[in-house]
């Protein structure tokens, strides 16, 4: 993350814990980095406790959980992948 707060110029960082589902036995922590020559900065979302699967409101197979450990439930991470690549054109 470093490579890339030093690419876009930015100059301040923050965190902060997301709201919790009440699903999750992990937690997100959103890490901002501001001051950026584009005012929407680079952010990070850390998944603190969670095992190796995408955030997700769905719910993981128990197999799957035993093989990649438990997932978070507190964002979708397709809906904030959307959202940060929705914002450009070809």
């Amino acid at each position: 993350m470093d490579f890339w707060r030093r690419q876009h110029g930015c100059t301040e960082q923050s965190d902060k814990p997301l709201p919790e589902s009440g699903r999750s036995e992990s937690k997100i922590q959103l890490i901002l980095w501001t001051g950026c020559r584009q005012a929407d900065g680079v952010r990070l979302y850390r998944v603190e406790g969670g095992g190796h699967q995408a955030p997700s409101e769905e719910a993981s197979p128990p197999q799957w959980i035993k093989i990649f450990g438990i997932r978070n439930h507190d964002i979708e991470a397709a809906e904030e992948l959307w959202r940060f690549v929705s914002r450009f054109t070809r």
